[in-house]
């Protein structure tokens, strides 16, 4: 992985810091992806482009290991933009889970992940470039499986050509946060409980969100 160019002695120290912990990581890339095969139940692209994305958003965080450190976990909250491949990677890399409440899924089709530093507020975004299947194809010309050339070259190509990365604000609510043990109110339409402040309160009423029109299946 490759990072920004060096500019003053000062900075020139810090990227190297940084070089050093990203070829510590680095040494992981397998470890990582193997991971991410048992859990997804085959290697892809898709799986190369996560498992590196998730290590590029913890290293620019400065969270070294949230899966098997505690305080490292609770800090971490990590928001997806895709239900592919690349988010079981980047649940097999970051430890966030859906049932931990650490893993928010946004449904706008890419292949993209903003990572959440709840302690210090830090967040960074990071995307994948539509030109790296381009690059790939230059890379690899002599690859005619296009899973199996795009495998070869995500693992090959810098950070800088691979990804766009962005320091972004995000607003989380106390109840966004993992283990917030908040009210627990009952739809008084179809008296089914709900969590976490999803309810909608209209017409004088408390209703959950299929009662209250926002329903994504039909009764039959």
């Amino acid at each position: 992985m490759a990072c920004a160019g060096e500019g003053s002695n000062s900075s020139g120290v810090k990227l190297k810091a940084a070089r050093g912990v990203l070829t510590a990581f680095m040494k992981s890339l397998d470890e990582y992806l193997l991971d991410a095969e048992q859990a997804h139940g085959h290697l892809c692209a898709g799986q190369v482009l996560g498992v590196r994305l998730a290590m590029l958003g913890l290293i620019k965080l400065g969270i070294e290991d949230p899966r098997g450190n505690k305080e490292d976990r609770k800090r971490l909250v990590t928001f997806v933009e895709i239900d592919r491949c690349a988010t079981d990677a980047v649940a097999v890399v970051t430890g966030c889970r859906l049932g931990k409440r650490a893993l928010k899924f946004r449904d706008w089709g890419k292949v993209a992940a903003t990572f959440v530093d709840v302690n210090s507020g830090k967040a960074i975004r990071i995307a994948a470039k539509e030109s790296a299947k381009t690059l790939a194809r230059q890379m690899h010309p002599e690859i005619a499986d296009k899973n199996q050339q795009q495998m070869l070259a995500y693992r090959e190509i810098t950070d800088d050509d691979l990804f766009t990365t962005q320091w972004v604000k995000v607003e989380l609510p106390p109840e966004e946060f993992p283990g917030y043990r908040g009210e627990r109110v009952v739809c008084e339409a179809c008296g089914e409980g709900i969590n976490f402040r999803r309810e909608v309160r209209t017409t004088g009423k408390v209703l959950c969100r299929a009662c209250a029109g926002e329903s994504y299946y039909q009764p039959i």
